[in-house]
């Protein structure tokens, strides 16, 4: 028996030591790898976090990207006196890490994934609209398409980008030749927000004027001009299946409306201020609404209320991943990008952005 026992803690030991020394054998590991940076930010601005306006996920939901920066606008009331840097960050969304950062001197306001993901088109506020590598950030072209600042832009199709801006126009662009392939009118209203379902057939903006505004994408041929709210309206998602859509606005009211009359369905009914943020899940199932302080609102399909999540201290962007599992949301004042979960809405990550270099 004595024997036995011996033999056994030999081996023992042997094992102890063998994975000891397999251990110290490994090789340590690598840190992860730095992400791309470009950066054209002027020195006067560098050291400065910009404000976050916008987030957006990739179509298959590996990326995350997020739009910030800031300059007052003299014809729109607002001073001079705080200028902020532009900047695109792209995420990984599994690893929690950026993996591109596009830094400028004017604001990226917003930005769209091309269908099969491998391009980027941001628009800022100086007017210009820019199409990027996704997996690089080298711009293939930017062009100084619009008048005022350009609000929202998505994508048509792989070979065509839209941009709508603050001059009242809403342009269509060949994505190799950045040539203007088409012009629709909003009768100067600001457009604030574009948006189209997922079989991209439609296209709705919203503007500064109150009104919602719905064309058919292959015609140009406008089907609606909607007074929508009594202020600004700000908030616009499709239903995935194109058959009704939702517009929020700074009256606080957050309202559903029928594609094809253009007649109103619903209003949703749980907002105090001014609602600037709305998607809508691709599963279909889930409406998110944001008001200026912060509080995200969860709707079912019909505009039941589901649940609300204090998201941030003011104004938010707002986001489905693809899956519909996750909520991205961006913050106006906080400057914080963060991951809820859709059905327990428990906070799943706060992404942390690279301290923007010193001068």
């Amino acid at each position: 028996m004595t024997n036995s026992i011996s033999i056994v803690l030999l081996l023992l030991a042997a094992l102890l030591i063998g994975t000891h020394v397999a251990a110290a054998d490994d090789p340590p590991k690598e840190p992860p790898p730095e992400p791309i940076v470009i950066d054209d930010v002027p020195p006067e601005l560098r050291g400065i976090t910009p404000r976050l306006w916008a987030a957006v996920f990739s179509p298959d939901g590996t990326k995350l990207a997020t739009t910030s920066g800031w300059r007052g606008s003299p014809d729109l009331g607002q001073a001079l006196d705080v200028v902020e840097p532009g900047e695109l960050v792209v995420w990984d969304v599994a690893k929690r890490r950026e993996v591109l950062i596009v830094r400028q001197g004017g604001t990226i306001r917003t930005a769209a994934f091309s269908p099969n993901g491998k391009l980027m088109v941001l628009g800022d506020f100086d007017g210009k609209v820019r199409l990027i590598e996704t997996a690089t950030g080298k711009t293939k072209w930017t062009v100084e398409a619009h008048k005022h600042l350009v609000n929202s832009v998505a994508f048509a199709d792989d070979d065509t980008v839209i941009s709508g801006a603050f001059d009242g126009e809403v342009h269509f662009r060949n994505v190799e030749t950045a040539k203007l392939t088409q012009l629709l009118d909003t009768e100067g209203d600001r457009v604030v927000t574009i948006a189209l379902p997922a079989d991209r057939k439609t296209l709705a903006a919203v503007t500064w004027f109150r009104r919602a505004f719905v064309w058919d994408v292959k015609s140009g041929e406008r089907r609606h001009a909607i007074d929508a709210h009594l202020g600004i309206v700000e908030g616009l998602a499709f239903a995935p299946d194109g058959k009704s859509f939702l517009t929020t606005g700074w009256d606080g009211a957050v309202k559903l409306w029928e594609t094809e009359t253009g007649v109103q369905l619903a209003t949703l009914e749980g907002h105090q201020g001014r609602v600037p943020n709305a998607a809508w899940s691709p599963d279909g199932k889930t409406i998110a609404t944001s008001d200026d302080k912060g509080k995200i609102l969860l709707w079912d399909a019909q505009g039941n209320k589901l649940s609300e999540i204090a998201a941030h201290p003011s104004r938010c962007g707002l986001a489905f991943s693809p899956d519909s599992k996750l909520l991205a949301t961006v913050g106006y004042q906080d400057k914080t990008t963060k991951l809820w979960n859709v059905k327990t809405q428990a906070l799943e990550a706060n992404l942390e952005r690279r301290k923007a270099e010193e001068p």
